[in-house]
Formats: C-alpha cells, structure tokens, sequence
C-alpha cells in the first residue's frame, strides 16, 4: 500500500512537471510570435532601404512643408521604440501626463485579480493611468466631444499638444472630413510619441508580454493610436514596419484582441514577404480560431506557394511548408466556400461556371434569413474584409493558375461525395465552420476593426446595435461591456442624449443638416489651424525629391536620418 502510495505521488509530480513544462514551451510559442523585431519599427528606415535617403527625405512629414535642414547631430531628437519626435513638434514643457504602469495584482480589485489569473499567454498586465493635469484637461475635452465642437477640439490640441485622446479625435476628423492623410498621420504619431514617454522601464512593449488592460478608458488610447500608426504606415507602403506593429498591437491582448488584429496580421505578413511567419502562425497560434477565418485560411496557402517557388528559384529541398501548397488552398476552398466568388470576382479571374448556382458553394439558409437590409453575418464581415484587403495578391497571372487548379480539384472532391468511400471529413469541417460563423452575432472585437478599417460600405453590414450607438467616438470607438470609465461622472448622460453626429463620430446622423458646404469650411479652418499652429505637415510620396544634397556632412545629419 504504501508503495502504491509513493507511485501515485510520483505519477502526480510528473503529472505537474509536465504540465509545467507545456505551459512554459506555450508561453515561448506566444512570445515569438508576438515580439516585434525593433529594428524593423522604423518607417523612415524602411523607406532608404527601398528607396533611397533622398525618397526618405521627401516622405518626412517635417520636410516635406519646411525644408530640409542640416541639424548638429548632438541636437536630433533621440529615437524611442516608435517615434521619432520631430523638431517641428512643440517642445514637450512637462511630462503628457499618461503614464503605463505594472498592475499590483495584490493590490488591485477582484475583477482585475480575476482576470489576471485568468490568461494563460505569460504576459506581465500594465495599465495607463492620468495625471491630475491630464484628467482636468479630458474633462475639457470630453465636453467639447459632447457639444460637436471640432474647434474647441482643435483649440485644446493648441494649448496641450500631448494631449493623446485630443490628438486622436482631430486626426479622425481631418481625414474623415477630406483632408491631407499626412497630417492625420503626424498627430497619431505625435499621440504614440506622448504615450512612450510615460512607459514604465519594465513595460517593454516590443517584447511580445506586454499586456494591457483594456476595459479601462485611459489604456484604451494606446490599442487606437498603435491601430491608427499601423494603417497609416501601410498607407505609405511601409509594410514590414506595418507587419511589425501589427504583432505588437496583437501583443497588448493576445487573447481579447479588441481591434481585431488577427484580421490584419496575415495581409500584413504577406505584403511583407514574411511567407515562413504566415505558416507557423497558423499552424501555432493557440489563442483564437484562426482555422475558421477565411484570411487564414487563404494566406496560409499562398504563403506555401510562395516559398515553394522560392525554393524552387534557389533549387533547393523543399524543406517547408510540410503540405503542399494546392491541398492547402483546396483546403480553404472547402472549408470557407462562399469566399471563392467574391475572391474571384476581385481578382477579376474568371469564375467556373460549375460554381455558379452550386449548392456547396451557397450561403447558408440562416444567412439568407437577414436580419436587416444589409447586415452580414459574422462569416460575410470576414470574407469580406480579406477579399477587400488581399485581392490584388491573387492577381498574379501564376498565382491565378494556381487557383483556378485548387478550385478544379475542389470541384472534384466534392462530386465525389457520393461515390463509395468517397471523403466526408471536408463537409463536416465546412458545417462545423459555418454553424459557429455563419450568424448575425457579430464579436465585438469584429465590429470595432469595421468602425475603424476605412471600409465604409462594410459599416452598413455592422448590426443595428452598433450602428446606433451613439457613446462611440473616434477617440474611443465602441467601449466594451465592461468598461471602466472614471470620467463618466463629469459629462453624465450627455454622450447618450446628443442626436448629431460631429466629424468624427462613425455614422452621421440624417438630420445633422447640410454637410457639403460645412464641411468644407470645417475642414479649411482646422487645416489652417493644424499648419500655423501645430507644426505638422502632409507627408510626401516616397521617391518625389529631387534634392541631391544629402547633408550627411561631419557632424550634421538630416532629420529622418538615423540615429549614429
């Protein structure tokens, strides 16, 4: 008895070696699929890598109004993780007044402990917090958000230019109501700039385990400002520092991923040849269903087929992917069906004709049943997302070969169905998928990457709860259930009693009044506004200077050069 005692204890221990040995290896797995590659967060630096430092020089939103000028080398504003502060911006008098600090899980509330507890991704959880000075200057702000006073907006960014939720409603502003996207871009990375200085030493957010609690409004600036720079940075061409700051926003909440940065991952990977990354992603990443997204699905395949195609131009052993690119892609085909006539309608490939009226490749019968005019269900936001951002990958006369050949040997796996023996398994995987995705229950992470993708025909597919929410502004779209929100006090239930719509917001309201006329005088004055007092400019296109000098005399350096 006592050495079926002593086993069993020894069975327990290696029943907890090994399961501490798992966690640790899953945790290894999180990390190095999230860390982001810091030299590769410099857009500036990316551009002389194609282009050259004279396109570099011309896409530099301080150069491009101003001039370029020789600076001492001495006086360059340092680098941080990334920003660079430009010596165009107001000089920083006093500390922006957010600061991310470690969260104290002994000293924090029940539901915080909770949550903390609950995430199995490794992570070390941070929270932003306001100083005094900030929080009576949001108040501020709050109400001029609440009155629909763009001015006053534009005033206060004047008088507090770190102000980080200021800089991210005028920047929405600027480029919903037409103006330069340059301008909208140097105020988001002015915002990303106020936000690094407050960084705690131990809050290393390139690392991959930097987590951030989002429920809380003051954090909620930081996923927004790091969103905005990712879409501005893709914007200007800049896909692998996009591709880097993508993990790093998927980093801040692995496993919430409140802007839905999973949706943009693998465009971003791809746009950046990072083919290997793509794979191991998907066959990795254990946080969220990336099996039953259809981006996924497709970029997996391509991914395979281009490395194969590298290998194949190298003549080397095809080492990876393990499975051959086209039963990868026959995979996705079968599994997310109805992606492939809008896939090929955007790639402008011509489509089978056996597809067209096919029942396997038809919406199902709950997605007919709309619940409204235009709502889409969870699966058709998806589809339509990837096909939006991804086409023009498949355009690609190989590319289109390979295609058309999965789909041939799609289209004959499923008349094979009812031949003896014929494989079952793809069908139930397509139900499967389907019967969890295939629902007018859009996750709320989906809805908020919509409001903030700049894909307006989407927003009319959101459901109506979303579209009519009237607390949801550009500095904070669509708070979560659970938010926590200090200021809520101040303005009361003004934000739900507005009925009009300021530049900013995300649905304009019928009845604002007339729009083209004020709009375009709203649009002058903040522009006016943005260029006499705020010290930015619209960026230029890369390659556009034709200025030879490149001011790399001893001693001297050019603004966007990079630090010595």
């Amino acid at each position: 008895e006592e050495e079926d005692t002593e086993a069993s204890g020894r069975g327990t221990k290696m029943s907890a070696d090994d399961e501490t040995a798992s966690s640790a290896e899953q945790y290894k797995r999180t990390r190095e699929l999230l860390a982001a590659d810091v030299k590769n967060l410099d857009a500036e630096a990316e551009i002389r890598r194609m282009f050259g430092s004279a396109a570099a020089a011309a896409a530099n939103d301080s150069n491009a109004r101003i001039g370029r000028r020789r600076v001492p080398r001495h006086l360059m504003p340092k680098r941080l993780t990334l920003t660079r502060p430009k010596l165009t911006w107001p000089p920083l008098q006093h500390a922006p007044g957010v600061s991310v600090e470690a969260i104290d899980e002994a000293k924090t509330d029940a539901a915080t402990r909770r949550m903390m507890q609950a995430d199995e991704t490794g992570g070390r959880w941070f929270a932003v917090e306001h100083s005094e000075r900030f929080r009576a200057v949001q108040v501020e702000f709050l109400e001029a958000v609440v009155r629909n006073d763009a001015d006053a907006i534009a005033a206060i960014v004047y008088h507090h230019p770190y102000h980080v939720d200021a800089l991210l409603q005028l920047s929405e502003i600027i480029k919903q109501t037409g103006g330069e996207f340059g301008e909208a871009a140097a105020l988001v990375e002015r915002a990303l700039y106020a936000f690094e200085q407050g960084f705690a030493p131990q809050f290393n957010i390139a690392a991959g385990t930097a987590r951030l609690d989002f429920r809380r409004i003051e954090s909620r600036g930081l996923f927004l400002a790091v969103f905005r720079h990712m879409q501005f940075l893709a914007r200007r061409g800049c896909w692998r520092t996009a591709f880097e700051v993508n993990k790093l926003l998927l980093s801040l909440a692995p496993k919430r991923d409140p802007y839905g940065a999973l949706l943009t991952l693998d465009f971003h990977a791809m746009k950046a040849a990072q083919y290997e990354y793509v794979v191991r992603f998907a066959d990795q990443w254990e946080w969220a269903p990336v099996s039953m997204m259809p981006g996924w699905g497709f970029s997996r395949a391509l991914a395979a087929f281009m490395l194969e195609k590298q290998q194949k131009q190298k003549q080397q052993p095809r080492q990876v992917p393990q499975r051959q690119s086209t039963d990868l892609l026959v995979d996705a085909i079968l599994t997310f069906p109805t992606a492939v006539p809008v896939l090929w309608a955007k790639a402008n490939i011509d489509l089978d004709t056996r597809i067209v009226g096919h029942p396997y490749f038809e919406e199902p019968t709950a997605a007919l049943a709309s619940a409204g005019d235009s709502a889409m269900t969870h699966m058709q936001l998806l589809v339509q997302l990837f096909v939006e951002r991804s086409a023009a990958l498949y355009r690609v006369p190989e590319v289109i070969r390979w295609l058309q050949e999965g789909l041939r040997l799609a289209l004959a796996r499923i008349d094979a169905i009812d031949a003896a023996g014929g494989d079952t398994a793809f069908v139930e995987r397509k139900q499967r998928v389907q019967s969890a995705m295939c629902s007018y229950v859009v996750p709320e992470s989906v809805s908020r990457h919509v409001l903030v993708a700049d894909m307006e025909a989407l927003k009319a597919g959101l459901p109506d709860r979303i579209r009519s929410a009237t607390e949801s502004y550009a500095f904070d779209p669509l708070p979560p259930p659970d938010n926590i929100d200090p200021y809520s006090g101040f303005v009361g239930g003004m934000m739900m009693q507005q009925n009009v719509a300021m530049p900013g917001a995300f649905f304009a309201n019928a009845d604002a009044g007339a729009e083209g006329e004020a709009d375009a005088d709203l649009l002058q004055r903040l522009l006016g506004f943005v260029r006499r007092h705020l010290g930015d400019a619209e960026l230029g296109d890369p390659g556009t200077s034709d200025d030879d000098d490149d001011g790399e005399e001893e001693g001297y350096e050019e603004e966007d050069h990079e630090d010595h």
